[in-house]
């Protein structure tokens, strides 16, 4: 018998009968190696029968196609910013799943978009790079070139056939860009651009893929000195991060920046990361104001204030847009201040928030106004806590007067940076909720503000108590037996006076704190047992973590 004749698949799957009998009649007549061909055959086909069974071969071809497109991880490059948009995929994966059984072979074969991902350096074991321009098509491309890929493993110009295919695109290589100057991309929706060394100065006015990307969305030019002179009229959301190795004659010119911006009055998101002296902004002559009417959120980071004035001076922005000012150093802060409050008009504020950490500070302000309301977050670079240390320098980016919500969160300070917010409370007469959490190893530090409140209660000449209008009170008090009194007294001290807490809301650890006390100074007690703070009611466009530069708030 030889076992080459019996074809595992369908001829004799129906009729085992007729197998069996067949095995039985030429039993004698067959060898040990027709007996162990025989033996790979039926165990293919139990397989085989056995796969075809499991639940998820019975999925239809285009889901179980979704489900392996799962498998193939998010690229997400530790040096480079991507927008969370990205469809960026690593395709080491995919031979595996072609390796499980014929059917999953089939289907990954014959779903273009698990092989649309080309990454310009594939492992020895990866199929090549034609091979997946061929079983891609006629899906949209995304190619992913890290710098170590280059020139060796992928080219530009070897897709330079396919360009009209290609969605997204990252290039850690200004000759491989260059090398698609005259490439129109009309599919191309996701850019991004990285290089580490400087170019020289006549190669710096390119226009990329010859003006041609209609569909272009999100660009992200990371550590490059230089900006394409394109007018990208249909991107929503631009990423200019560039390195503080480069000198400042090297950078592009500000009349770049303004005419990149200029050109793209769709913009919705930005972001720019620029090092204090990177760029050095000149006049820009008779050229007209770039006009961001679609603006919602605008991060700055690293900025000098020179940077910062210039760039209010010359883009005209919604009064609604939301702002991250970050990596504010100490001794800007200051000057800093003194241009955004020339820029931001004296805003008014209903809500303001403080945080602060050993090596850095916060302030987020809340604006509501008719019609909008949106949020202005600055993060400093602040050992010394200049920035709250100074209700002044508060009170000059925006009107306190009618902020009603305070929320501070003062984290690990020791006791030889102590942070007095006692001061602050004068400039909020409209102020009526409270949330305030100070951990600090000496309970005094932590129980300060507090403290501050109760003794204005007993001044004496006439003043009015500071904050009249207070009511909500949220105090987290840890384990501090000595904590919970000051908020005891300072409820007791409200009552007397005439103008008691509504609502005292108090987070504790442990165990032994009698809410009773409390209650009989204030209409309503919670009594919680965690540290948790309550958070502001921020505007959605504040509170949507957009990319890493714009945090939840």
């Amino acid at each position: 018998m030889n076992a080459s004749n019996f074809t595992p698949w369908p001829e004799w799957c129906g009729h085992p009968e007729v197998f069996l009998e067949k095995i039985r009649s030429e039993r004698h007549r067959t060898s040990m190696d027709e007996l162990l061909s025989l033996e790979r055959c039926l165990c293919m086909a139990l397989s085989l029968v056995r796969s075809s069974t499991c639940p998820i071969n019975r999925l239809p071809i285009e889901i179980l196609g979704d489900i392996f497109l799962l498998v193939m991880r998010p690229v997400k490059p530790k040096h480079a910013f991507i927008w969370n948009s990205s469809r960026l995929r690593h395709t080491r994966g995919l031979t595996v799943l072609t390796k499980v059984c014929r059917h999953w072979r089939d289907v990954c074969t014959n779903f273009p978009f698990l092989w649309s991902h080309i990454s310009g350096a594939p492992r020895d074991a990866d199929p090549p790079i034609p091979l997946f321009l061929q079983r891609s098509r006629p899906a949209p491309l995304t190619v992913y070139l890290p710098a170590n890929s280059i020139p060796s493993a992928l080219s530009l110009l070897e897709l330079e056939s396919e360009s009209s295919r290609i969605q997204e695109l990252f290039v850690h290589s200004f000759t491989e860009v260059a090398g698609l100057r005259y490439s129109p991309a009309p599919a191309l929706e996701h850019l991004t651009l990285r290089a580490d060394y400087v170019v020289p100065r006549a190669h710096q006015h390119i226009i990329l893929f010859d003006d041609n990307v209609p569909r272009l969305k999100t660009l992200s030019i990371h550590t490059i000195d230089w900006l394409p002179s394109n007018h990208f009229a249909s991107i929503t959301h631009l990423c200019c991060y560039f390195s503080a190795n480069h000198r400042p004659y090297d950078g592009p010119r500000a009349s770049d920046l303004l005419a990149m911006l200029a050109g793209s009055s769709r913009l919705e998101d930005i972001v720019f990361v620029f090092p204090t002296f990177a760029l050095h902004p000149q006049n820009c002559g008779s050229r007209p104001n770039a006009k961001l009417d679609h603006l919602q959120r605008l991060a700055l980071g690293g900025m000098s204030p020179t940077w910062l004035s210039w760039l209010f001076c010359h883009v005209d922005m919604p009064v609604n847009v939301a702002m991250r000012i970050f990596q504010v150093k100490s001794r800007h802060i200051f000057r800093t201040v003194h241009v955004l409050a020339q820029a931001l008009l004296q805003h008014s504020s209903t809500l303001l928030e403080l945080r602060g950490s050993p090596t850095s500070s916060s302030a987020i302000f809340g604006t509501t106004a008719a019609g909008y309301s949106t949020g202005i977050r600055i993060d400093v670079n602040d050992e010394d806590h200049k920035f709250l240390h100074t209700p002044s320098l508060l009170s000059q980016l925006c009107s306190l007067r009618g902020v009603q919500e305070l929320y501070i969160d003062i984290v690990d300070f020791t006791s030889e940076r102590t942070i007095d917010l006692g001061p602050l409370l004068q400039f909020l007469p409209s102020l009526s909720k409270l949330a305030y959490r100070h951990r600090s190893p000496s309970w005094q530090l932590s129980s300060s503000l507090l403290r501050f409140l109760k003794d204005c209660l007993g001044a004496e000449g006439g003043d009015s108590p500071c904050c009249p209008d207070l009511a909500v009170l949220h105090v987290i008090v840890g384990d501090s037996h000595l904590i919970f009194n000051t908020v005891v007294e300072l409820a007791e001290a409200r009552a007397d006076a005439g103008i008691p807490l509504r609502e005292a809301v108090v987070g504790y650890e442990g165990d032994g704190l009698d809410g009773c006390a409390l209650g009989q100074f204030v209409q309503r007690v919670e009594m919680r047992p965690d540290h948790r703070l309550s958070r502001a009611r921020w505007p959605t466009v504040c509170t949507t973590r957009t990319h890493r530069y714009w945090p939840a708030w």
